[in-house]
């Protein structure tokens, strides 16, 4: 319970915040009286620091390393934040739908602990996507992990992006100390969604291939539902992880064209994805750079 009230705390001071910057100190190369530049940490200066500066970097010559501490007996998870240098609390400029968070971690004896971290896309006071993602285990070498966005309305463009990566035990009886290290945070892709009007009903499921294709690094992808229904269109790599929603949302029958920027992601083949409440397909897309 104390666990839920902190993080609630922190939702509400985030969403309170104006604009400032892009992902602040992505890299985490820039600390000061041994803070990052543009991040709040979980650090009570002359009680507990559980999160410092690491010569462990992915790139560069620092990362961020979280431990799990102790303040008053009690559980004290390492915790990050994007911060706002204007107010000095979290929040920082977006103008697209991003496709996906992603960055660079690595865990040490964290067999029950576990790094989760959550992204907020905002558009004045409401919320209008989210990405979510709990890494454990012992994971000894720098691995890439990508965290999907949901939106909730189409064509809403964010204008805030609030950042919250929290390192903490699952344990029942837990412990001080492990480690996870983050490095190079960026934004995967941006996605967005329109209805194509043309007075015709569609009389079935398509999914058409992707235009163009070969695509560097901006396509299309249209498709057409017959009937109202909630429907999903994501994108995969070959080895199965998600690196973009594009809908998730309910629609009315008509035909659709999403647009995705593969911007942030390695030349190959993905997969879109399209499901709706009674139908599936995909098709195979070539990412050339």
């Amino acid at each position: 319970m104390k666990k839920n009230l902190i993080r609630i705390s922190i939702v509400i001071v985030l969403f309170s915040t104006k604009l400032f910057s892009q992902i602040p100190n992505a890299g985490f190369e820039n600390w000061t009286g041994g803070e990052p530049d543009g991040w709040i940490t979980s650090n009570i200066p002359s009680f507990v620091t559980n999160v410092t500066q690491s010569s462990e970097s992915h790139s560069g010559s620092s990362a961020a390393k979280l431990v799990v501490g102790s303040f008053l007996t009690i559980p004290y998870w390492g915790a990050i934040y994007s911060r706002n240098d204007q107010t000095g609390i979290g929040g920082f400029p977006v103008s697209q739908r991003h496709g996906s968070l992603r960055g660079y971690y690595k865990l040490m004896s964290s067999n029950s602990k576990v790094l989760d971290i959550t992204i907020y896309f905002t558009k004045g006071d409401s919320l209008i996507g989210s990405g979510v993602m709990f890494l454990g285990g012992d994971v000894p070498s720098y691995t890439e992990f990508v965290v999907p966005i949901d939106y909730y309305y189409p064509e809403v463009i964010p204008d805030t992006a609030v950042i919250n990566i929290t390192y903490l035990d699952t344990a029942e009886v837990w412990t001080v100390g492990g480690g996870a290290f983050i490095d190079d945070l960026s934004f995967g892709g941006f996605v967005d969604v329109k209805e194509i009007t043309n007075n015709q009903v569609p009389t079935s499921y398509v999914l058409l291939q992707n235009y163009p294709n070969p695509f560097n690094p901006s396509t299309k992808i249209e498709y057409s539902i017959p009937e109202e229904s909630f429907v999903e269109l994501k994108v995969y790599n070959l080895i199965g992880q998600e690196v973009a929603t594009l809908v998730r949302q309910h629609q009315k029958a008509g035909t659709y064209r999403s647009g995705f920027n593969a911007e942030g992601l390695q030349s190959g083949i993905y997969i879109a994805k399209l499901t709706t409440n009674s139908y599936t397909q995909s098709i195979k897309m070539t990412l050339l750079k």
